[in-house]
């Protein structure tokens, strides 16, 4: 090779080395103004954000200035009113309509309406004075004249989806014309095991979680907010946060995702984020942890003996990660503590010494959750009636004792069912005023809990609806559309059928669709969805009498005996004998036998001799005549093979057997 041809060789290496060289300066540069102005844009956004919160800080704020301290007050405390007990017949009727008085022309009678012009400020010194309870004589005169935070609906208010949309609806635009703040309207609709309405029902938490899949978590949350708003609601009490640590715990159970904290955690902020794409506030319950009890704090209070550290490492977990994610309400439990609940405590009825509940506790709701886990939303009790608190705390103290702990807003301290507790109500409210005047309570302690309340009311758009001309029958209408569409029902279908887990027995399925079907549910509600799920179908069916072991002599083959189980904490041994008893029965005559274990299950272990046993995770809390939850079908329809979700009955046990 000439020495020409060496040098232009050697030039063109050169060049091309240069050429690389020069591309991945390039490349280098551009990527760093990328990611520069990625870190700019990010820095826009935070900014924007906190720019965002704080003029809702400020508005907030602004809202306080024309409040009194009675006004504030009333802001923090969440009404009950299930009935309606008229004062001079005394006869009770549940609260489903707002009768709005109205004149001859239609319009509000000018001698209970105030002028939707007047000034909250003003509205409050005309009417704040308990001298005007006496006048208090209907619900529309009630809220009309005293503007509390908020209200939350039970089975008793509920009637339809019309019905229920129209009553909030009234609800707000009285409220709104009075020189109300909008109210909190809220309900308990977790689903599966616990729907106040008939919407879309959805499978429930541990069967959800039974799905492997957080990402129905999250869709329920969204479709069960979706429907909320579409029928008036902005508070869903919802998720349950709680760990089912004690599998014999009588108010938990499957209202919980399981007894991992890392999952319980994942699938409750999963769906608390569905929530809030929905526009509806979401409240996680119960803090500090309701799953290792094995009382139920309704009838009595119970006493968790669990140190920081064990809490730290178990119960805590899911509330950790929903603070993490800005969850809008956490929920206290009137469950005891005495290693974390040091300093203050109460006597018994029978001189016993106690520390103070979780909701009444300073160290508890301050010390750990403010402080220690750095939440900063609102924190609201449960219910104030249950018999943890009334049993042992007058009314009056148990404001005192919540407030000055940390907490911003009370669940029903009464149900207002007539006037007399209307009186009941507001004597609390100036319990707490003068309270406020005496230095008891002090008024800092307001002032912060109003404005985290009055924030969240402004960060999930209630002050931005026109509540006084909106159109209460279009609403309805739109909300009959909406509620239980067909897209939601299917999607509840899917999930149901994808929770359904066979513990044992999967090799003989599908079992025939031509086999005598002899049901023995363990309700009499279950009996009344298992004849609605076969209803369309040729399938022959018989309900067999619960109570007698031989009920099925007169089978003939080929059958099936499909047994439920209705496990909710406590095993019912006289119950698990019976269906001992009916299977052996089944062996005897050659028919197949199979268990649905439909609420914890646990019992699941129990059933060896069974030829299959599945669990679908909710005993059927629906409606009586519907509509009814998807769970037993969705196990029915895995059983006879005629399930259509992609992952039926691959469901996975979200709790560990005993």
């Amino acid at each position: 090779m000439s020495r020409l041809a060496v040098r232009r060789r050697k030039f063109r290496r050169y060049f091309s080395l240069a050429i690389v060289s020069f591309a991945i300066l390039i490349t280098v540069i551009s990527v760093g103004m990328i990611f520069a102005r990625g870190d700019q844009a990010n820095d826009v956004a935070e900014n924007k954000s906190d720019a965002t919160k704080g003029s809702i800080e400020d508005e907030a704020a602004k809202l306080m200035e024309r409040m009194t301290l009675e006004d504030k007050i009333r802001q923090m405390i969440i009404v009950e009113m299930r009935s309606w007990s008229d004062s001079e017949s005394g006869e009770a009727t549940n609260f489903t309509t707002l009768e709005i008085p109205t004149s001859e022309d239609g319009a509000m009678s000018d001698d209970v309406a105030l002028d939707s012009e007047i000034s909250s400020e003003q509205a409050t010194s005309i009417y704040d004075s308990t001298n005007n309870v006496n006048d208090v004589d209907t619900p529309y005169v009630f809220f009309s004249t005293f503007h509390y935070g908020g209200i939350i609906m039970f089975d008793e208010n509920i009637e339809t989806i019309e019905q229920i949309t129209a009553l909030n609806s009234d609800l707000q635009k009285v409220n709104a014309e009075t020189g109300g703040v909008p109210l909190f309207i809220s309900v308990d609709q977790e689903g599966g095991y616990v729907n106040r309405l008939p919407g879309t029902l959805m499978p429930g938490n541990m069967a959800i979680a039974a799905t492997n899949n957080p990402d129905y978590a999250a869709l329920s949350g969204q479709i069960i907010g979706e429907e909320l708003r579409k029928m008036g609601f902005n508070l869903d009490f919802a998720p349950d946060a709680d760990i089912n640590t004690n599998p014999d715990n009588p108010i938990i159970g499957i209202r919980s995702y399981g007894d991992d904290p890392e999952k319980v955690g994942e699938y409750a902020t999963a769906f608390s984020r569905g929530l809030a794409e929905a526009n509806v506030a979401g409240s996680a319950k119960h803090f500090p942890g309701h799953g290792d009890t094995v009382e139920d704090s309704h009838v009595e209070l119970p006493v968790v003996n669990r140190s920081l550290e064990d809490l730290m490492t178990r119960e805590l977990i899911p509330f950790r990660k929903l603070i993490e994610t800005d969850v809008d309400m956490i929920m206290t439990a009137h469950i005891v503590l005495p290693e974390i609940e040091k300093d203050d405590t109460f006597t018994l009825s029978d001189g016993t010494e106690m520390p103070l509940p979780a909701t009444l506790s300073n160290d508890v709701i301050t010390k750990l959750l403010r402080e220690q886990m750095g939440y900063t939303g609102v924190v609201v009790t449960d219910s104030l009636q249950m018999a943890a608190i009334q049993d042992n705390f007058t009314p009056r103290l148990t404001l005192k004792y919540a407030i000055n702990a940390g907490v911003d807003m009370l669940l029903a301290p009464y149900n207002i069912n007539s006037v007399n507790a209307v009186r009941a109500e507001e004597r609390l409210v100036a319990d707490v005023a003068a309270m406020v005047n005496m230095g008891e309570i002090p008024i800092e302690r307001i002032d912060e809990s109003v404005k985290r309340i009055l924030t969240l009311k402004l960060k999930r758009g209630l002050m931005e609806r026109d509540y006084i001309h909106q159109d209460r029958d279009a609403e309805s209408a739109e909300a009959l559309r909406q509620v239980r569409s067909a897209n939601n029902l299917a999607t509840e279908s899917d999930m149901a059928e994808d929770a359904v887990t066979v513990h044992h027995g999967a090799d003989l399925l599908p079992l025939d669709q031509n086999l005598h079907i002899y049901a023995m549910p363990c309700s009499e509600y279950q009996d009344e969805i298992i004849r609605y799920t076969f209803s369309n179908t040729n399938m022959k069916v018989d309900i067999l009498d619960r109570g007698k072991a031989d009920s099925l002599a007169a089978a003939s083959v080929p059958s099936v005996l499909v047994i439920t189980t209705c496990n909710t904490g406590r095993v019912n041994m006289l119950e698990e004998a019976l269906n001992h008893s009916l299977i052996a029965v089944a062996h005897d005559k050659g028919i197949r036998s199979v268990v649905i274990s439909t609420g914890l299950p646990y019992d699941v272990d129990d059933y060896p001799d069974a030829d299959v046993v599945l669990a679908v995770y909710n005993p059927g809390l629906g409606f009586p005549g519907g509509p009814y939850p998807e769970n037993i079908p969705a196990g029915l329809r895995v059983l006879f093979g005629v399930a259509t979700s992609r992952h039926a009955g691959q469901g996975v046990l979200p709790v560990k057997l005993k």
